[in-house]
Formats: C-alpha cells, structure tokens, sequence
C-alpha cells in the first residue's frame, strides 16, 4: 500500500486523536480501518473527520474536510440604497392617495 502511494503521489490523511471508526464486539476494542488517501499538492490543507455512530451498528462514518486555500475577509452586511434612481414624484403621489382616506388622530 505504502508503494501504491508513493507511486501515485498520494498522502495518507490520519489523525490518531480522532476516535475510533469501528468498534469490535468480539475484541472489545477500536480500530480505524479506513484509509483515506489524497492527492499530495492538497495533503496539507485536508482533514480527516470521524462521524457520530451509525444507530445499531458498530461503525462511524469517515469523511475529509478539505479547507479553503485562501481564506476570504468577511465584510460586515450593510444594505445599500441609491436614493437617486427613485421616482419621486410617483412616490408622492402613491403615498397622498392612499392615506387620504384615513381619519387624522394621534393613532393614525
């Protein structure tokens, strides 16, 4: 396996912090028989990850993360108005016709 990797510009991607992938009822004991193999020009921005268990079974699902290269800045939201391609006259207009009908009190 070790070969086929080298000879395929490949890296293992293992973190042995991670907990077990597969439980063993028989041994009582983890093991972690998946292998994940990337390509070594993205190896050092991916991450192995080791899932909640599967109900009723004694395995974990296995994934990669693989991070972004180039982290973008985030901009705060700010919402942008441009006031001056408004019609405002139609605007005027709009908002006198529909509030001529209400009563004039402190509620209105």
């Amino acid at each position: 396996m070790e070969q086929w990797a080298e000879f395929q510009n490949m890296n293992l991607i293992h973190d042995a912090k991670l907990p077990k992938s597969f439980n063993s009822g028989r041994w009582k004991k983890g093991y972690n028989p998946d292998l994940i193999f990337v390509s070594s020009n993205i190896a050092t921005i991916c991450n192995k990850l080791v899932l909640e268990p599967i109900p009723r079974t004694r395995h974990r699902p296995t994934g990669i993360k693989v991070n972004a290269a180039v982290v973008p800045k985030t901009v705060p939201f700010q919402r942008r108005f441009n006031f001056t391609k408004a019609i405002w006259q139609a605007f005027f207009n709009e908002l006198d016709d529909l509030t001529e009908d209400l009563e004039s009190s402190p509620m209105n």
